[in-house]
């Protein structure tokens, strides 16, 4: 798979260029090396996705479950800001920098818990188009996400 994303990025750099506003809608996860949300997407019950609205600065990450339980975290976002640290060395694509504002956990209809939001962090679009986009992250995770 991180050939397919190399293969990718290299292509698009011939695609037509990727902008903040291409980011906006919703994404379902396809694929990720991400170990907190790995083992959710091999059962097919399970939905993992991501809305993002870059004029608002907002994205939702959300996992739903077969039971009808989910986790959702709310954050802020803004893309195409330059690096924080000018020595720091990002893959070449759309930077996009968050931070979690806010998580719940719906247990049931009507009972939804309060969770402390935690992380912050960069991802970098190295492909992004029409309806797939290929993230690196702060942590060197590889996501791949389908337009929904």
């Amino acid at each position: 798979m991180d050939n397919f994303a190399t293969s990718l990025a290299s292509a698009q750099a011939s695609a037509p260029k990727a902008s903040a506003a291409m980011l906006t809608g919703t994404w379902n996860l396809v694929y990720t090396t991400e170990k907190e949300v790995l083992s959710l997407i091999g059962d097919p019950g399970v939905s993992v996705y991501q809305k993002l609205d870059s004029g608002a600065g907002t994205l939702g990450n959300s996992i739903v479950f077969t039971d009808g339980k989910r986790f959702d975290v709310k954050g802020t976002v803004s893309s195409g800001a330059p690096p924080e640290d000018a020595t720091a060395t990002y893959p070449p694509g759309l930077r996009s920098d968050f931070r979690f504002v806010g998580a719940s956990l719906t247990v049931s209809p009507g009972l939804i818990l309060p969770l402390p939001p935690f992380g912050a962090g960069w991802f970098v679009s190295v492909y992004l188009d029409d309806n797939l986009r290929v993230n690196r992250d702060s942590r060197g995770d590889l996501a791949i996400y389908l337009r929904a």
